[in-house]
């Protein structure tokens, strides 16, 4: 509930960079297990290899059917979940944008601030501030 708040809340302050910020789930039932070990384990390193043999295919086939089905790469995909994931922690008021970053399976926090800014067009110190000043306002 806290991330749907802070969603509603937040994200419309932020409008005009032309925010996309949603995975498509594929319909191809050979991706079925791929996604459901994505998002489960979108905060660790993930072989492509070992995706393959989840879904019976080789890799190349698997980027291919992954890329056509989501329209997004299967790294872009464990980016999105994580920023998703992110916004959600962030949200919640409970870590620090560095614990998040750590916490959604960055190697560093210039990592993770590079990767949120690429996906939302802000940083998450602008988010926090957001959300601060949100508080402070009494929104949530």
């Amino acid at each position: 509930m806290v991330f749907l708040k802070a969603l509603f809340n937040e994200l419309p302050h932020f409008v005009e960079h032309s925010l996309k910020l949603h995975i498509c789930l594929p319909k191809d039932k050979r991706l079925e297990k791929v996604i459901e070990y994505l998002h489960h384990y979108y905060n660790t390193e993930i072989k492509i290899e070992s995706l393959g043999e989840l879904a019976l295919l080789s890799s190349r086939s698997l980027e291919r059917i992954f890329k056509k089905e989501t329209g997004l790469t299967l790294s872009k995909y464990q980016q999105m979940l994580r920023i998703i994931k992110s916004l959600e922690l962030l949200s919640s008021g409970n870590l620090t944008i560095s614990e998040t970053a750590y916490t959604v399976g960055y190697k560093s926090v210039q990592a993770f601030t590079r990767s949120f800014q690429a996906v939302m067009q802000f940083r998450p110190t602008d988010f926090m501030k957001n959300i601060n000043l949100n508080i402070v306002k009494g929104i949530y």
